[in-house]
């Protein structure tokens, strides 16, 4: 996933949701922690997957500073879920935006690593790394026109990370 992926331009549809600063994206995923908290009791699933109820709550500052309405922000949900499920997972969304989101690598990969809320990367072990990286490619696959990585293919750097570390 080195410079020629995560660089580049986004999908054009999809620029209109793009954070354009880090402070941003962290103001994004307040907003879903704290939609996820508060629909928690009716809807157990919010805290891992984004519904388009959550994601036009979450996207509504977004919204109405670059005036997109509600059929606007339909379509551009549909493109993001790929699978048509009508729901995305909220690791992927946010690990595809920390990713295209100008910031140090540092910052992207804590991050990252914090929508696991196991204890940041002191504490991560080869599986939890495995979903982590996973996540962004996937992430990744919603915003950019770039073919997915097998899990196989991920697995020596996962390794050679966890050897090290």
């Amino acid at each position: 996933m080195g410079s020629k992926h995560s660089k580049g331009g986004v999908r054009a549809e999809l620029q209109c949701i793009v954070p354009l600063k880090w402070s941003d994206l962290e103001q994004l995923h307040l907003r879903y922690q704290q939609e996820a908290h508060r629909r928690s009791r009716t809807d157990p699933q919010c805290q891992y997957f984004l519904s388009f109820n959550v994601f036009r709550a979450i996207l509504t500052p977004v919204c109405a500073a670059a005036s997109i309405d509600k059929a606007q922000l339909l379509a551009t949900f549909d493109l993001l879920d790929r699978r048509q499920k009508r729901k995305l997972v909220a690791m992927d969304f946010f690990s595809g935006l920390a990713l295209i989101v100008e910031a140090k690598k540092s910052a992207k990969f804590e991050f990252i690593l914090s929508l696991l809320d196991n204890g940041g990367l002191k504490t991560v072990n080869k599986c939890e790394l495995m979903m982590v990286l996973m996540a962004s490619v996937r992430g990744l696959t919603m915003f950019k026109w770039v073919p997915e990585v097998r899990e196989e293919l991920m697995r020596p750097l996962a390794k050679r990370y966890c050897d090290y570390s």
